[in-house]
């Protein structure tokens, strides 16, 4: 496949799942990896420039979690703001 250099794909890894009565959803296990895993696999398959996961809360969990993909890690420190922010955020970092 023929990376497309000049697209960024941004994966929002930063809210707190708090509709999952303290779990964070993306570290959930899913077949042998967690669900934030799976996801950056997927996204890291289809040959994109760059990857940008935006982090927020659990931040240092999550960054370990994927800690062997090529991804770029931007933080959102306004993370509990919503949605809207994490992808501001990776919008933003991506350029």
């Amino acid at each position: 496949m023929v990376p497309y250099t000049n697209i960024s794909a941004v994966v929002v890894a930063a809210g707190g799942s708090s509709r999952m009565a303290g779990h964070n959803k993306l570290l959930l296990p899913w077949r042998d990896k967690c669900v934030v895993q799976s996801v950056v696999e997927r996204v890291c398959e289809a040959g994109l420039g760059e990857v940008i996961v935006v982090t927020g809360y659990q931040q240092q969990e999550i960054e370990r979690q994927l800690e062997s993909y090529p991804v770029r890690f931007v933080h959102n420190r306004n993370f509990s703001s919503g949605m809207a922010s994490s992808i501001r955020t990776g919008v933003a970092a991506a350029g």
